[in-house]
């Protein structure tokens, strides 16, 4: 098979899968506030807040709620992910 054939192949095939279940690829799962840079264009909100960093098991029933809706990649984010206490935890869950 050449490269356009398989390209057209994979692309209907794509469309029919998002028409029929329609899904959230992508999602960015802030896990804390805390960051040790001061970056003027950052929107990670600098405000005071009960817990700067999110709990193990808010963070499983988050990605579990995002496992049924489908998404494929998550992206752990927030002010600086590697400042969270439990990030192995975090990603070993991921």
């Amino acid at each position: 098979m050449n490269i356009i054939l398989i390209s057209k192949r994979i692309t209907k095939n794509l469309e029919y899968f998002f028409r029929e279940k329609p899904v959230i690829l992508f999602a960015t799962v802030l896990v804390t506030v805390r960051c040790t840079q001061k970056c003027l264009q950052c929107n990670i909100p600098d405000t005071r807040v009960v817990s700067p960093f999110i709990s193990v098991e808010d963070f499983r029933t988050l990605i579990d709620k995002l496992d049924d809706y489908g998404v494929q990649f998550i992206t752990l984010s927030g002010g600086e992910p590697m400042l969270h206490p439990k990030i192995d935890k975090l990603v070993e869950y991921t």
